[in-house]
Parts: structure tokens; C-alpha cells; sequence
């Protein structure tokens, strides 16, 4: 597996989100990185739990050190993080934060138990605003439409840059949070079959090509 180097530059640069990242069990994902990669395209990597490693491979040891992590440095690091987005960016962190409070009370599909995790998500995504915004991160895409999506899309409207996702089995059912409100709000949304693509379509009656606001359905 050979693995191209993050980039650096003025032009587009993206930052993929996944919940534990690489991950032994979501080959996909660092694959998909590492091929955007290969197409010289500047890609970081957002793990929000601490990576897996000695996974038998020089390139995702590599990735697994390079991560930025949410939850790796501690309380402290995360509050200070999100200290420094409220002290220098006031009103659209409040603005934030109060977006996903309306989404808890107003979005259809929040379940109870993540009413409370919701916010607390949305406060965590101040942080890494603070860290993406050093590297002067363009786009995010997460893997997997529930934790590392929510995150995602309130980083992304906190930086007022654009966001996208792809979907894949639990995390648009079991664990279903905002899947609507991603939607909506995504620039796109990558899917992995024609299934997907019109399940999505059902949740959300979008058209194939929402080009008012440049939302597309993706296959």
C-alpha cells in the first residue's frame, strides 16, 4: 500500500472524519484516503477516538500517528480548543452551538439518548474547528452518518466550510441521528449503491441534483 503525502498548498484541502481512524474493521475508509491521496490531493485525517495501531502496515502507522484526535489529548486540550473558537469566533460559535440545540428539539430523528450527546458533539466540533482551521481545511467528509457525520457538519458550519458523508449500515438505523438534517445540509452525499441512494431519496425528497444550494446525491 503506498501512501502519498498530506499535501500542502493554497488549493482545496480536505480533512476525512471517522470515528476511530484507520480502523482494522474499515478498510474502505483509509483506502478511499489514501487513493484521494495518490490523485495528489491534500487529505487529513480526524479520528475522533485514538486510532488502532500495529496494524501490520507501514502507511497506516503512519496515518494512526499523524491523526488529529478528538478524544486523544484529554479534557484539558479540548477545552482550550474550544475556548479559543469562543474567544476569537463569539457569535458564530454561539451560533453553532445554538443550531444544534434546535436541531435536538426540532429534527425529527433525534432519539432520546442523544438529546444530550447532540450538543455536547456540537461544543467538541469547536475544537476541531480550532485545529482544522491551522491547516486551513476547505471540505470534510466523515464516514459513517451517525457520531463522526454530527461532528462533521457542526465543524463545517462553525468554519463555514462545506461538509459531505457517506452512509453505511448501523449509523442509518440503530444509531440514526440528524440523518434528515444531514442531509439538507450536506454539499453531497457519496453512496455506496443504488439501495442507498434511493433510501436516502425517501428520507429526504431531494432531487437528484439540488442545484439551487449545490446539493447532490451522489453514487
Amino acid at each position: 500500500m503506498k501512501s502519498a503525502g498530506a499535501g500542502s498548498g493554497h488549493g482545496p484541502r480536505i480533512a476525512y472524519v471517522g470515528s476511530t481512524l484507520p480502523c482494522r474493521s474499515e478498510t474502505f475508509v483509509y483506502r478511499e484516503l489514501l487513493g484521494l491521496r495518490g490523485l495528489g490531493l491534500p487529505v487529513d485525517v480526524v479520528s475522533v477516538h485514538r486510532p488502532e495501531r500495529n496494524l501490520g502496515d507501514a502507511d497506516l502507522e503512519a496515518l494512526a500517528r499523524e491523526a488529529v484526535v478528538l478524544y486523544g489529548g484529554g479534557a484539558v486540550e479540548l477545552i482550550r480548543d474550544v475556548a479559543a473558537e469562543m474567544v476569537l469566533h463569539p457569535w458564530r460559535a454561539l451560533s453553532t452551538l445554538a443550531l444544534a440545540i434546535r436541531d435536538v428539539f426540532h429534527e425529527k430523528d433525534v432519539r432520546a439518548f442523544s438529546r444530550v450527546k447532540v450538543p455536547v458533539q456540537a461544543f467538541i466540533s469547536l475544537a476541531l474547528a480550532r485545529r482544522l482551521r491551522l491547516r486551513r481545511v476547505t471540505h470534510l467528509h466523515a464516514h459513517m452518518a451517525h457520531v463522526a457525520t454530527t461532528i462533521a457538519m457542526y465543524t463545517a458550519r462553525h468554519m463555514g466550510v462545506r461538509f459531505s458523508f457517506t452512509g453505511h449500515a448501523a449509523d442509518l438505523f440503530r444509531d440514526r441521528t440528524l440523518l434528515s438534517a444531514k442531509l439538507r445540509r450536506a454539499t453531497f452525499t457519496a453512496c455506496i449503491s443504488e439501495w442507498h441512494r434511493a433510501f436516502y431519496r425517501k428520507v429526504v425528497d431531494l432531487p437528484q441534483e439540488y442545484s439551487a444550494q449545490g446539493r447532490t446525491i451522489a453514487s
